[in-house]
């Protein structure tokens, strides 16, 4: 009797089962307290099916849908996680001051600026938290602000700005930016409109493996701009590290 691929491959049928249920949780929001209900209902009648009622043929499709369940339970547990630390105004224009370390160079984009902070200490007007949070600080053109050039990774700010909801896709079938950051490690939003309301208060003391490449990545811009022209050089800063500040239009 010849046996299937998928009885030969005990391993694949585990991942794929699994990531099914990954995908499925596109398309099925569950809450993770039903789900853990489900895993241990599903374990039961498991349970039952292979040693009261002797049923391979059940058991095995109880074993299926655990594999399934337990794909869509690691999914939304991590998504309830992800959403209770994205940090959301308490209302609209809710004004915030940001203390944190530099992980990302201010990059130029359009009529704006933009930084990664991680931050040590958020405060607004009824308290201060210290709270650990990858933050995306929004700088727009007219917020004129001191040694913008001088700013390096390691670097602790700090920051005045209004904190707002992560943006979303405007019409179905969009580009979901919010999504795309919360993807990357974003937990929050804060958009500077004033002048001045960036400022350095130390030079980074420390040095971490982000500051290495942060520096190394430093030294090869200047090579670049030291052996080619404006445009070329910008070019090179995009396609070797998707810098994307120095770039035209065109």
């Amino acid at each position: 009797m010849n046996t299937s691929w998928w009885s030969k491959r005990p391993a694949a049928r585990v991942v794929l089962l699994f990531t099914a249920g990954i995908v499925l949780d596109n398309i099925v929001r569950i809450a993770p307290s039903l789900l853990f209900f489900l895993v241990a209902g599903s374990l039961l009648i498991v349970g039952f099916a292979h040693f009261q009622w002797r049923s391979s043929v059940l058991t095995s499709i109880g074993l299926h849908l655990v594999l399934i369940l337990l794909g869509l339970l690691s999914v939304a547990t991590r998504r309830d996680q992800i959403e209770n630390d994205i940090l959301n105004p308490k209302y609209y224009g809710e004004r915030v001051l940001v203390e944190g370390r530099v992980e990302s160079e201010p990059v130029r984009r359009g009529s704006r600026s933009e930084m990664i902070v991680r931050t040590a200490l958020i405060g607004n007007d009824s308290a201060d938290v210290r709270v650990e949070r990858r933050v995306l600080i929004h700088i727009v053109r007219t917020a004129h602000w001191e040694d913008s050039d001088s700013l390096e990774i390691g670097d602790i700010v700090r920051i005045s700005g209004h904190l707002e909801s992560l943006p979303g896709a405007r019409n179905p079938g969009d580009f979901d930016y919010g999504r795309y950051l919360v993807l990357n490690g974003i937990q929050g939003f804060v958009s500077v409109r004033d002048t001045n309301s960036v400022h350095r208060t130390s030079r980074s003391k420390s040095f971490t493996l982000s500051d290495f490449i942060g520096r190394a990545q430093n030294s090869i811009y200047r090579i670049f701009d030291r052996y080619h022209g404006p445009g070329e050089a910008s070019f090179l800063k995009g396609v070797v590290f998707g810098y994307r500040g120095d770039l035209s239009a065109e």
